[in-house]
């Protein structure tokens, strides 16, 4: 009688389950079914060997990426923190500048103010105890004697052109601007010098 057998061969991620070589005919039908369910519970086994590492795979990809995105937003964060603190630096910065600019400003003003004051402590100081009515009308004595005086030298001037063109004038080389002639009772205002203007006494 001729027996017909099967090799079945072993899978390589298994090599320690062992398939015999089974026979194959009526007489045996029992033996192949015992082993053929021992081939799918292999066969099982493995499947679910193959699914619990993928699984693993799957899971260790995972906690990857969002290990990678925990570690990307730290980092923008930390980014953004920086910024921000050195925006808050500058801010303070602008600011303390402004300050001491401001602080500058108001110091000038001072100084002008109080120079301002100066001056005008001297003034007064140089009109003590005169009365505003005598100051003005000395100021006014004064303009008038000023105009005056350009009035009697325009007349001299006209006067010289005059006997210049009759041809009783002499022509004289003159070196330089003669100094302005000082004419009796004209009085000459020192704004440097204000103390120095002879004023009226108080009556």
């Amino acid at each position: 009688m001729s027996v017909r057998v099967r090799q079945i061969t072993p899978d390589p991620e298994f090599p320690k389950v062992v398939v015999p070589m089974v026979p194959f005919n009526n007489m045996y039908d029992k033996f192949t079914a015992i082993y053929m369910k021992r081939i799918e519970a292999a066969c099982e086994e493995r499947d679910m060997m193959r699914e619990a590492k993928e699984e693993e795979k799957r899971r260790a990809e995972e906690e990857a990426r969002k290990k990678a995105e925990a570690e990307a937003q730290r980092i923008a964060e930390e980014e953004a923190r920086r910024i921000a603190k050195a925006e808050r630096k500058a801010a303070i910065e602008a600011a303390a500048k402004r300050a001491e600019e401001e602080h500058a400003r108001r110091e000038a003003e001072v100084r002008d103010r109080e120079e301002t004051a100066d001056v005008v402590h001297a003034v007064c100081k140089g009109f003590a105890g005169r009365s505003l009515t005598k100051i003005e009308h000395c100021i006014q004595e004064m303009t008038e004697a000023a105009k005056e005086q350009q009035h009697h030298m325009e007349e001299c001037e006209r006067d010289e052109r005059e006997d210049w063109r009759k041809g009783k004038g002499k022509q004289k080389e003159t070196t330089g601007s003669p100094p302005p002639k000082q004419h009796p009772g004209v009085v000459t205002l020192d704004i440097n010098n204000v103390s120095g203007v002879a004023l009226p006494e108080e009556e």
